[in-house]
């Protein structure tokens, strides 16, 4: 899989997409939207037969062209809801492997994979957080991470902040969420300035591969131009030092955006007023 991903973030990285690239790509999707829903519905669910989805459909009395047939008639939202009615859902615990899917007569157990679209070319794994129970398995495309990318570019001009510098305080590999927002943000030509860590880059064996990852997303970068700042390990209970960092931005006169979860924001900025330090103008 390594030798894929380093494959596949070359080719990521070898572009950058303009806001009209992102206008063009957000709105191709909405355009194509239900038939988009549906190809993946017939080749990602119906066809695989290990997918909880697929067991969900069937036991609610759903086949292929019933499905088909009421998206093009109610429409993708008003379809989903009357599934939804019928036990076709998932909850976050069923998601998680925390407890099987029970519906009616249907017990569904599950495994991590069995979620996994696959219809995703499988660039590199990771985990979620687990901060609420297992951590779950989750598979990512760089392709689809260029959809992702012009998400944000549009969410990030709708507010006026797309010039603004970047910094991330998020969890290294396996946690899937830093090094995403490194490669939206280089994908749009933002400037990802640090990356701070609140975990260890390895604290368990399976971590090593993990690493390696990393170091070759940071030299791959490095070559194309793009470099990605190298995790720096800052734990939630050393806050101030994200507080210090955000002033320095300040002072420079380019406060900057914090991507980061909730809980560590607020202490982010606790920090800094028990500091005294200006962070005015930062954006989390």
């Amino acid at each position: 899989m390594l030798g894929r991903y380093a494959a596949g973030i070359r080719r990521f990285l070898r572009t950058t997409l303009t806001p009209n690239d992102c206008r063009r790509i957000v709105s191709t999707q909405q355009a194509r939207r239900e038939s988009s829903f549906l190809a993946m519905l017939e080749h990602g669910v119906y066809a695989n037969p290990r997918s909880p989805y697929r067991q969900l459909l069937v036991h609610a009395g759903i086949q292929l062209p019933d499905a088909v047939a009421q998206v093009q008639a109610l429409g993708l939202e008003a379809a989903l809801d009357a599934w939804y009615d019928r036990g076709v859902f998932v909850t976050i615990d069923e998601f998680k492997g925390r407890r099987p899917i029970v519906r009616g007569d249907l017990t569904i157990e599950m495994r991590p994979e069995d979620f996994d679209n696959p219809l995703l070319v499988q660039h590199y794994e990771t985990r979620t957080g687990g901060s609420r129970g297992p951590r779950a398995r989750l598979v990512v495309d760089l392709d689809l991470l260029v959809h992702e990318a012009a998400q944000t570019q549009l969410f990030l001009a709708a507010f006026g902040i797309e010039a603004m510098p970047v910094g991330i305080w998020r969890e290294v590999l396996p946690g899937a969420v830093g090094i995403k927002t490194f490669l939206r943000h280089t994908k749009i030509g933002g400037r990802v300035l640090t990356w701070f860590t609140p975990r260890t880059p390895i604290a368990r064996l399976e971590d090593v591969k993990y690493q390696l990852f990393t170091m070759a997303t940071a030299a791959i970068s490095r070559m194309a131009g793009k470099p990605m700042p190298m995790p720096d390990y800052v734990p939630p209970r050393d806050a101030g030092r994200i507080a210090q960092w955000l002033a320095a931005q300040k002072r420079l006169g380019a406060p900057a955006i914090l991507d980061t979860n909730t809980s560590t924001a607020v202490r982010a900025c606790l920090a800094a007023k028990e500091l005294e330090l200006d962070i005015s103008g930062s954006v989390f």
